[in-house]
């Protein structure tokens, strides 16, 4: 009977293994088709590829960079700006995205933004899961100190563990924090001069806003096909779902 468990865990455990190697396979050839592509200068095919990875919940800095590279060349910068930011989430310190996005963004017509503070850049250079990494090696650490207080190696415990326990509060606070701005959601005008309506119901088109595209633009509310968005000087309107990315 163990025998037999034991060799149906063996044979679910390869499978597993097995699984796993083929998928890493198979995205690993698309990846060389969608840099075949873009190499060859080929951009929307490589775009097309490229956006299929992402869809296939593969992430890396190359993707995006090659991305947003790839849809600046077609002239459609909204887009390029949203997979450089999009990367940035995920890779907040590869500085070709920064550099490519910070290029991209004089070229954009009336791109206004506010400002970051020095906190909020602080937290965008750093990752949740580097942030939660660190609360595990904290907890690692506290672990041993109180290990080795029971085991009497270390007399006095208080102090390194009161800084422990103080460091773990912090990185709690800076996670909430992020989690926080991360709900705050944004969105980057994919066409040029969209519709953006006052008045939903009556389809009351307000000549006031002017988006282009590149625009990025903050996302308050939903309502069917439309997203209401907010400016940094407070106007609001509608604009169709089709018009904007989400970041």
């Amino acid at each position: 009977m163990k025998n037999q468990l034991k060799t149906k865990f063996i044979f679910l455990l390869g499978s597993i293994i097995l699984t796993g190697f083929n998928s890493f396979e198979k995205e690993y050839i698309i990846l060389q088709e969608a840099d075949s592509y873009y190499l060859k200068n080929e951009f929307q095919n490589a775009i097309q590829v490229y956006e299929s990875l992402l869809e296939m919940n593969l992430h890396s800095p190359s993707i995006y960079f090659n991305l947003g590279n790839a849809y600046f060349q077609i002239n459609e910068l909204g887009k390029s700006r949203w997979a450089y930011e999009t990367g940035l989430v995920y890779f907040p310190r590869y500085k070709e995205l920064k550099f490519n996005l910070d290029m991209l963004k004089k070229t954009l017509t009336n791109d206004i933004e506010i400002e970051s503070n020095r906190f909020n850049n602080f937290l965008k250079m750093i990752t949740l899961n580097e942030l939660i990494d660190f609360i595990c090696f904290l907890l690692l650490l506290l672990t041993i100190f109180i290990g080795l207080k029971k085991s009497r190696k270390i007399n006095d415990i208080f102090y390194p563990n009161s800084i422990i326990i103080f460091s773990i509060f912090i990185v709690i606070f800076i996670i909430s924090f992020k989690i926080t701005m991360s709900r705050e959601l944004q969105g980057v005008v994919i066409t040029n001069q969209p519709e953006v309506f006052s008045d939903l119901k009556n389809k009351i088109i307000d000549k006031n806003i002017v988006l282009f595209d590149g625009n990025k633009v903050s996302i308050i509310n939903h309502k069917q096909n439309f997203y209401e968005i907010s400016l940094i000087d407070g106007r609001k309107g509608w604009i169709n779902k089709n018009q904007l990315r989400n970041l």
